[in-house]
């Protein structure tokens, strides 16, 4: 009977470590979901940025060659 009581408490001591790791894994899952969706983000930012800067570019070079800004309508 004790021999059934001790496999009892390391079987008890081991689903605790293994829950344990679960929430430890899940707690680390869920910062990553959250950089993952900053890093989206803050790329879909620098892809507006670019754009941005393209179309200033573009503005700034038919500046120099007309001599006019183009219209916004």
């Amino acid at each position: 009977m004790e021999l059934l009581q001790l496999s009892e408490g390391n079987v008890n001591r081991y689903l605790l470590n293994i829950d344990t790791e679960i929430q430890q894994q899940s707690e680390f899952l869920d910062k990553l979901e959250g950089r993952l969706e900053a890093a989206k983000k803050l790329r879909g930012e620098a892809i507006e940025l670019q754009r941005l800067y393209e179309s200033g570019t573009a503005a700034m070079r038919d500046l120099r060659a007309t001599g006019k800004t183009a219209s916004c309508l």
